[in-house]
């Protein structure tokens, strides 16, 4: 979660535990402990240095608890040297639990964090709101400032805020799951076996991107998780390739691969130079693209295998305009409806499978034939409906053929699988 956010909830734990004893200071101090796990990002000398460091010893659960009862003594040390007497206990609350709210919080954004470092690397996300949620953050600052005005109860108000921002986290978490049930029926009930994941979408708490691995592809799509109709998928092969994989097996593909959490895809394409590798984390995009999310990492190589340059960080550009923030916090093409092509129908049994469907008969809310983007450009459709004529009725025949004829130019640039 952003820092500001991150020192709001700090302050209102640091009111809500020590705000009859130490008043606004407690507030104060609690925004400041709140705020001080993200320091971390100021240790990694570049891009995928601060992807390993940040969220990691800093946001680990027992380093509240620790660092926050020793900066609690030297504190009151300090204060007492200076001929003011202070109580203990309420500091070590104020300092200790600030600190835990950080990445308690950052837990229920899909950035991932480790919660158990340096023991382990694992990255946990709960996937409840996104890295920004003005809904979330606006919450904490209504409740902080009635907090402000009112001193003699700010404690109480401290509590009941954070109860009610808490509940909010815990429905971000329900849209989650329910996206996710939507997606899997819908799949399911056109025969095919995916793993299903859910993301949060920026300006839109509502709104899930759905990301479906099946065996040898990538399912994109947008869902609404309070009404969750018929999803508009974008697909693209994900067939293993050795490029990939001499990619991943440099620092910054394994770091960026780690960061991913598996939830990423690849593309290689033949360039005037070499070889052109890009590993793309599917958990960030403002379009339903199953090639590619907001940024990624790539490398470039010869014939033979070897990189041509060190690999480097990725971000596709973002036109930011008031339309296009306006476009995006009201949705546009963005929310899902199943959208026909010339020979595309939308599923006979979508009603029986996501009920009520929201009245959809298979008409699109994107013109055919295009998709315009959240940032105004236009891309080809890829919508797919397995059940559609023309269709074959099975994806796999469709990116057998891609992966054969993309294996086959591999093996004939590299006369070998490189190792």
């Amino acid at each position: 979660m952003d820092p500001f956010t991150q020192a709001l909830l700090g302050a209102a734990v640091g009111y809500g535990v020590a705000g009859r004893r130490l008043g606004r200071r407690a507030a104060l101090w609690g925004a400041v402990a709140g705020a001080v796990p993200d320091l971390d990002m100021l240790f990694g000398r570049d891009f995928f240095t601060q992807l390993r460091v940040h969220r990691g010893v800093t946001h680990a659960l027992w380093f509240g608890p620790v660092v926050g009862s020793l900066w609690a003594w030297l504190y009151v040390r300090w204060r007492r040297h200076r001929g003011r007497e202070e109580p203990l206990m309420p500091w070590l609350l104020v300092f200790a639990l600030s600190l835990l709210s950080h990445p308690l919080l950052d837990v229920c954004t899909p950035y991932g964090t480790q919660l158990l470092a340096p023991f382990s690397d694992a990255r946990f996300a709960w996937h409840a709101v996104p890295v920004i949620e003005p809904g979330y953050t606006l919450i904490l600052v209504a409740g902080l400032a009635l907090g402000w005005r009112l001193p003699s109860r700010a404690s109480a108000i401290a509590a009941v805020t954070i109860a009610v921002s808490s509940g909010y986290l815990g429905w971000g978490w329900w849209l989650n799951q329910r996206a996710v049930a939507a997606a899997d029926a819908q799949l399911a009930g056109w025969g095919i076996s995916a793993e299903v994941n859910a993301f949060p979408v920026f300006f839109r708490m509502a709104q899930r991107r759905i990301v479906a691995f099946t065996d040898r592809e990538a399912w994109v799509g947008f869902v609404d998780g309070l009404d969750p109709g018929c999803i508009d998928w974008d697909r693209a092969p994900r067939d293993p390739s050795p490029w990939v994989d001499r990619l991943r097996a440099t620092r910054e593909g394994e770091i960026f691969s780690w960061f991913t959490s598996g939830v990423d895809t690849w593309t290689v394409s033949r360039q005037r130079q070499g070889w052109l590798v890009e590993i793309s984390d599917l958990r960030y995009g403002q379009e339903p693209d199953a090639r590619r999310g907001i940024w990624g990492v790539r490398a470039l190589f010869d014939d033979d295998g070897r990189l041509l340059g060190a690999p480097y960080r990725h971000q596709e550009p973002l036109a930011w305009s008031l339309r296009a923030l306006l476009r995006q916090v009201h949705g546009g093409a963005a929310a899902g409806a199943c959208a026909p092509g010339p020979k595309l129908q939308a599923p006979a049994n979508c009603g029986q499978l996501l009920p009520p469907c929201n009245g959809h008969s298979g008409s699109s809310t994107t013109p055919v034939g295009a998709r315009r983007t959240a940032m105004g450009r236009r891309k080809p459709a890829q919508s797919f409906d397995p059940t559609s004529p023309g269709s074959g009725g099975d994806p796999v025949h469709i990116s057998a053929a891609v992966s054969t004829m993309t294996a086959g130019a591999e093996r004939r640039a590299l006369g070998r699988n490189p190792q």
